[in-house]
Parts: C-alpha cells; structure tokens; sequence
C-alpha cells in the first residue's frame, strides 16, 4: 500500500503539473490578448463585484470538501447530505448576490455593477452542485482526472471572454467568465465521477463532518475578508481604474505562482491526511513538498521582480505601466503566501480545523487593519501593507500548524533554505546582466531572466545535498522510506452494521491498477467470492457500506477499495 501511495501521489503530481503548464500558457496568452482589447476601469469594474462575490465563493464550499477528503471513512449519506447542503448554500448566495446588486452599486458608486452582479450570481449554484464530486475525485487520488476539467473548463471560460472582447462587449467579457467556467467544469466533473445523489434525507455521524467543515469554512472565510478587503478598499477610495492596475498586478503575480502551488496542494492534503498516523513518513512528505514549492516559487517570484518593468510592460503594453510598481512590492507576499499556506496542510491532514481558525481569528483582522493603514499612499501603499501583513502573519501559523505534529518549524527552515541561498546569485547575476548590456525589452526579458535561472540551477546542482534532494522529490522519495507500522484497518463495525442481510455487489479496489472485484455480506461477516482476501481486514475501505449504499453498482463503483499488502510468514 505505500509503495502504492507513492507511486498514486506522483502520478498526481505530475498529471496535475502537466496541466498546470498548459493553464499557464492559456492564461498568460490570454492576459495579453484581454489587455489589448479591454481597458483598466473594465478590469476594475468586474473587479469591484468578484472582491465582494468572492465571498460566496468561500460559502459554497463550506469546507464540506476537505471534510470527505480528510475523513478516513465516509458513507454515501453522508455524501449525497453534503451534496444537498452545497447546492442550497449555492442558490442561496446566488439570491442574495443578485437582491444585493443595487446596494454593491451604490456601494462604489457605479450603476453597471448591477448587470455585472446579476451575470455573476448563476456561477454559484453550479460550483454548489460539483463540490462533492470533486472532492471525490480527490479522495479516490484522481488528481489528473480533476485536472483536465479544471483546464478544459477555464479554457472554454477564456474562449468566451476573447470572442466577447473582441466583439466588442467591453467589461461584459469578464463578467460572463465566471458562468461559462463553472458551467463546463460543472459537466467535465460529473461525467468524470459516477457517485450520483439519493434523495435529500438525514445522515448519521454527519455532526463531526459539518462541525470540521464548519471550522474550514470558518477559517476561509477570515482568510478571504484579508485576501480581498484590499481590493474592496482600492475599488472604492481609488477608482476603478486603480482597482484595474491593482487587480492585475496581483493576478500576474499569482498566476505563475499558482502553478506551482496548486499540484503541490492538490496532492499534499489527501497523501498527508492518509499519513497522519505515521510519523515519519508524514515529516519527510511534507519536507520535500515545502523544498518543492520553495524551489519552484522563489526564483518565480525574484525574476519577476527584478524584470518587472521589461515583464508587464512588455506582456500587457505601455498602457499598463502603473501595474509595475504594485507588481514588484507585492512579489515579498507572492512567497510568504506560498510557504505559510502549507500549514493548512497541516490543520486539514490532522483535523485540527478548529486551531486553524482560532489562529485566523486573531492574525485576519489584523491583516485587514493593516490595509487601512497602506490606504492614504494609494495601490502602493496598500500593496505594501500585504506584503508586510503577510511575512508577519506567516510565522505564527507555521508555528501553530506544526505544534503538536511530527513536523517542526526548524524543517520549514530546512526546506526553504536552498532555494533562499540559490535565488541571491540569481539576482545578482540577473541585475549583472541588466546592467552589463543594453537590450531591447523583450531581449532583456529573455537574456537576463535565462541568464539568473541558469545560475540559479548551477547553484542547486553544485551542492551534493541539494542535488540529492531534488533527485528524491523528482522521484517521490521524499513521501517517506521508513518501514512504518501499516494504518489500522476497518473493523467490521465500520465496515457493514450487525443484522445487515447477504447482499453482493460490484466494487473496485485500488492496488497497481483498478480492478473489479465482487463481494457478498452475509449478515455482520464479510467474505470474498473470490480467492484474494478471506476476511474483510485485508480491505481497507475508503467508504464504509451500508445496505442502502449497496443497491447498485453504478453509485458504489465511484468508492474504491484498496487491497491491504500482507507481510509472508
């Protein structure tokens, strides 16, 4: 089984890395394309209504999500409930974003906020409807599954927006990206995940699960209010062609971040969480996974800053020179957020939800009060208040997030350290070089961002323990190659409730590869029919069964089980 979690988490990894490159490609192309054909007060307009919708965005969820994810053992009850709770959350938040339109328009001060809002509101009932399936597919580690929807569904939504634009829709282009995605993810995913819902009905043990989502949601939603009151703030003192040059500036840094960030997360949770009750294991994974992102977002983070000038105006044209500035202040919290935002891996692998959000309780706020303070300087002092809040903020929740874990905050330290040492000859070398010469834009760019990720490179490579670290996360050694003991397994009482009548039906299991396995229960006992296990222990379920969950095999395919690897005598 661990040899099979490795190789299922590198397969992810790398699936979800694959996809990550492509949604690159598409979002950097079309960034350029957008800034061409729209102006800064449009970005700034659709920008106005996504600082406050974006809320909503949290709400949806619920953190029922990561509470599937996180969960050793969930039944389909319980997951068609958190279905029916996403979806009515998801209408209600679409209701109230569309009855609140006029106030978000007086708010600002702009009558076209209304339409805006009213386009906007639709997006959130489907995301409701493809939580749980997504989670799902998660949980079951089908991470490249989940990544091709996500890129086929914002590519169709960039699609949309560049045929709009180019037709002339003006801000109508942006507005209407946030449905058409949601719309093709919503499809993509569904016929991805077989698992379809039962009627709305109660669920036992589902207190647990909404109280840890509960905690999530909670947490998120502190975590949006300090992600998105600066918008808020520069939309409304400063106009939106401010909020346009603002917006930007934080979407072009997070974006090549958010590369690097998103296959790491998508992997890191559910591997961690099926780790937590080995130690050892745990600490190396989540060491080579904050080496990982180090290695990959600093040096992102150091060209772009030192490049800035060359980098915006060169992607997005003279007209856009004021994102520059912005741009290079906020890089300092493009890495911060990268690295402190693996302690949520942390919280969620353990189910510590609830000291997550008593930490956001108190480090949100104060991330918010520090944007009043940025305000009189305008987009850039803003922009220095989050840097700054984040570098600050990030120490306590790595020290909370490893408290009581086998991971501590000396390890983040250590995998940070490479990268940290790597990126100073990398500015030295890219300023050299800037320096040295003197080159059209695009030249620059390209000679002296390739000359400082060359040395770079030279430098990770030159020392022996470096180059040994990246040839163990290149090849998934650092999820861990300590015999640890096996994870306990199911019991019968997890697995099938006393008195339950003889029912055979079609499962799959995960070993090397998925296959098809038939299982008959005969009342409290479990056996199989065919030769592989003579006992339900040498199974171990990622959802229990239940004779309701049983009646067919299309709702149960979608709940594989993973055969125990069993030690010879």
């Amino acid at each position: 089984m661990e040899q099979g979690l490795a190789r299922r988490s590198r397969r992810g990894a790398a699936a979800t890395a694959t996809a990550q490159v492509w949604r690159l490609f598409t979002q950097f192309g079309s960034t350029i394309i957008l800034a061409r054909l729209l102006t800064p007060d449009s970005y700034g307009l659709v920008g106005m209504v996504l600082a406050i919708s974006a809320l909503a965005d949290q709400l949806t969820d619920l953190g029922l999500s990561q509470a599937v994810i996180q969960r050793r053992v969930v039944t389909h009850r319980q997951v068609s409930a958190l279905f029916w709770i996403n979806v009515v959350v998801g209408l209600s938040l679409g209701v109230i974003l569309a009855a609140a339109s006029p106030l978000v328009a007086l708010f600002y001060g702009h009558d076209e906020l209304v339409g805006i809002a009213l386009v906007v509101a639709p997006s959130y009932l489907i995301s409701g409807a493809l939580v749980q399936h997504q989670a799902l597919l998660q949980r079951q580690m089908k991470f490249g599954s989940v990544a091709a929807r996500d890129v086929i569904g914002r590519t169709t939504s960039i699609g949309v927006a560049i045929t709009l634009a180019a037709l002339g829709a003006g801000y109508w282009a942006l507005a209407l990206m946030p449905v058409s995605g949601a719309l093709a993810r919503a499809a993509l995913v569904w016929s991805a995940c077989d698992w379809r819902p039962s009627r709305p009905a109660k669920a036992e043990g589902l207190g647990p699960m909404l109280r840890f989502g509960g905690s999530v949601a909670a947490s998120d939603l502190l975590g949006y209010v300090s992600r998105n009151a600066d918008n808020v703030l520069v939309g409304r003192f400063s106009g939106p062609a401010a909020l346009g040059y603002y917006s930007r500036a934080y979407a072009l840094l997070l974006l090549p971040l958010q590369q690097v960030n998103q296959p790491v997360n998508m992997v890191a949770i559910p591997t961690l969480s099926r780790l937590s009750d080995q130690p050892a294991r745990y600490r190396s994974y989540y060491r080579a996974a904050v080496f990982t992102v180090s290695l990959l977002a600093l040096p992102l983070v150091v060209l772009m800053a030192l490049l800035a000038d060359v980098f915006v105006t060169g992607l997005m044209g003279p007209a856009w020179d004021g994102v520059v500035p912005i741009f290079q202040v906020l890089a300092i919290a493009g890495f911060a957020q990268a690295i402190s935002s693996t302690a949520i891996w942390l919280w969620v692998s353990r189910g510590r939800a609830d000291q997550m959000l008593r930490l956001s309780v108190v480090t949100r706020p104060l991330t918010v009060a520090s944007f009043f303070a940025g305000l009189p300087w305008g987009p850039v002092g803003v922009a220095w208040a989050v840097s700054i809040a984040s570098v600050v903020t990030a120490i306590p929740m790595l020290l909370s997030a490893t408290h009581g874990s086998p991971v501590r905050l000396f390890d983040v330290v250590l995998s940070i350290t490479p990268a940290a040492l790597a990126s100073v000859v990398l500015a030295a070398v890219t300023l050299g070089v800037r320096n040295a010469f003197t080159l059209a834009p695009f030249a620059e760019l390209v000679v002296a961002g390739s000359a400082g990720a060359t040395a770079y490179v030279a430098v990770v490579l030159a020392v022996p323990s470096w180059r040994r670290r990246v040839r163990g996360v290149l090849g998934n050694k650092g999820s861990g190659d300590a015999e640890q003991p096996r994870p306990r397994a199911a019991t019968e009482a997890e697995t099938l409730r006393p008195g339950q009548e003889e029912t055979t039906v079609l499962l799959k299991y995960q070993q090397d590869e998925e296959k098809t396995v038939f299982l008959t229960f005969p009342n409290a006992k479990a056996s199989r029919t065919d030769q592989l296990s003579p006992d339900p222990l040498g199974l171990e379920p990622l959802l229990p069964l239940e004779k309701g969950d049983l009646a067919d095999g299309r709702r149960t395919s979608a709940f594989p089980w993973r055969r125990r690897r069993r030690k010879s005598s």
